[in-house]
């Protein structure tokens, strides 16, 4: 099977950086473009509250951004023939 697409969800963690790993060799065995995706669910999160869901402080949201942008800027420092499109 060749690939020409691939999306790998990264959110900062060990795992999503061996996913990245796995994920970039497969890219590269299949000549295909590398997606990154990252998601900050910002709207509810699970709390201790009645409904089990309370609502996030938007606060978060640059030091998360901030963090998710560092990460990017380290896998694009892998050698210039892996290819990776940020946006």
């Amino acid at each position: 099977m060749s690939y020409q697409k691939i999306l790998v969800g990264i959110d900062g963690s060990k795992q999503s950086d061996m996913a990245f790993a796995k994920a970039l060799e497969v890219a590269k065995q299949n000549d295909a473009k590398l997606y990154l995706l990252s998601v900050i669910n910002g709207e509810r999160i699970p709390s201790g509250g009645p409904n089990g869901y309370g609502f996030v402080d938007r606060s978060i949201y640059k030091p998360a951004i901030e963090t998710m942008k560092q990460k990017l800027a380290e896998y694009e420092k892998r050698p210039k023939q892996q290819v990776l499109r940020t946006w």
